[in-house]
């Protein structure tokens, strides 16, 4: 099994789709490097996953949820999915190398989020491959009811396509080397 390296997306985007808070200055959780987006959620105490999804190459939101409970208070990055785990979803090395394929996640306190939406990763995985598993992976933390993420980044596991080989038939004459293949 192969995998792809964790991997930071293109693009970022506050996605209305739940929630009623804006996720402001979204380009910050690109990359890992304590410049944060953040959202004030309530009245403290405690931050906690609301919704996290893939998201589709067609742009829609997958169905399963893979929210994973309380906040730390301390930064760092949370696993959602794994090496194994399709997120209930069937993948063509196509999908998870399409643009807009990625994850989202809300955050909920005593107000929701919208969704934080990571896409564009720039996978490049071969036709043929089998898809084994999508780990997600959020760097984030909460301090009262603020939520803070810094980075998320996706690690893709799969398998190559195998190729058949092609036979040859190699022969000498007069020091010359030959080398015939079928057509």
């Amino acid at each position: 099994m192969t995998d792809t390296g964790a991997t930071s997306p293109g693009t970022m985007a506050d996605d209305d789709t739940v929630g009623t808070k804006v996720w402001p200055d979204v380009d910050n959780a690109k990359v890992s490097d304590n410049s944060y987006t953040s959202i004030n959620l309530g009245l403290g105490g405690w931050v906690c996953d609301y919704k996290v999804h893939i998201v589709k190459a067609d742009d829609s939101i997958g169905e399963e949820n893979k929210d994973d409970g309380n906040w730390p208070s301390s930064d760092e990055y949370n696993s959602y999915g794994n090496s194994t785990d399709l997120w209930s979803e069937e993948w063509t090395a196509e999908n998870i190398n399409d643009e807009n394929f990625g994850v989202v996640i809300s955050a909920y306190q005593y107000d929701f989020s919208h969704f934080l939406k990571a896409t564009n990763f720039g996978f490049s995985i071969p036709g043929g491959a089998t898809i084994n598993g999508i780990l997600a992976e959020i760097e984030r933390y909460a301090d009262g009811a603020t939520a803070y993420i810094d980075h998320i980044r996706i690690t893709v596991y799969y398998t190559e396509g195998v190729t058949e080989a092609v036979p040859s038939l190699q022969f000498q004459t007069d020091g010359l080397n030959y080398v015939v293949q079928p057509i």
